[in-house]
């Protein structure tokens, strides 16, 4: 921009900030705007107003979020053909929806007036913003690496990608001991020579 403005050219503002962003939309209100004012303008709007306008309407809901979820897959595309972005415009579009939904449902029945549950509530919204978008990022910065994403997302998140048989074994008989699982089931799910090499029988599977 400033090297725009030495030689008399006036170029568009395109971050404002956008990492201090309170939720999603204002996030993609600050990031990258040109392109998604572009989008916004060209696709976005009139999907939905042709969605809107049809002579059997769709449910409110659902014209947004086939809107939001089909603008964010073409983002994603915009910036390369491959099952990442794919992936990487998915989870934006899904994240704008639900933070739609949730902005709907919390307007009409939380009221924050005080000035410090204000500012928690803004200094949450940042929180949980910016760390959505960075989980984003694991899809968007490895795109063509196929797999190879998940595997980051393994590694951060190793409760909920486990490898370890101890803790596979472990999980599958709280949910037995739960009910959340029959122990027939939980037998097909265990691998036999897993089961093998931790010396484990049958009876560590009986109720």
């Amino acid at each position: 921009i400033g090297s725009g403005q030495l030689v008399g050219i006036k170029l568009p503002e395109n971050f404002d900030r956008p990492y201090l962003k309170p939720n999603l939309t204002t996030f993609w209100n600050s990031w990258h705007i040109t392109l998604a004012q572009w989008f916004r303008a060209y696709f976005f709007n009139p999907l939905t107003r042709s969605l809107r306008s049809s002579k059997r309407p769709l449910p409110m809901p659902l014209i947004i979020f086939t809107g939001q979820f089909s603008t964010m897959i073409l983002i994603g595309l915009w910036h390369g053909i491959t099952i990442n972005f794919v992936l990487w415009g998915t989870w934006h579009g899904l994240g704008l929806f639900a933070q739609n939904r949730w902005s709907d449902f919390a307007k009409t029945r939380f009221s924050a007036k005080d000035p410090r549950t204000q500012k928690a509530l803004q200094y949450g919204g940042v929180f949980l913003t910016f760390n959505f978008v960075a989980l984003g990022w694991v899809f968007f910065a490895l795109a063509g690496c196929e797999g190879l994403p998940f595997e980051q997302l393994d590694q951060a998140f190793p409760v909920f990608f486990p490898e370890d048989p101890d803790l596979i074994l472990e999980v599958l008989v709280h949910a037995v001991d739960v009910g959340l699982l029959d122990l027939e089931r939980a037998g097909v799910l265990l691998d036999p020579l897993a089961a093998e090499d931790l010396h484990v029988d049958d009876r560590a599977l009986d109720p």
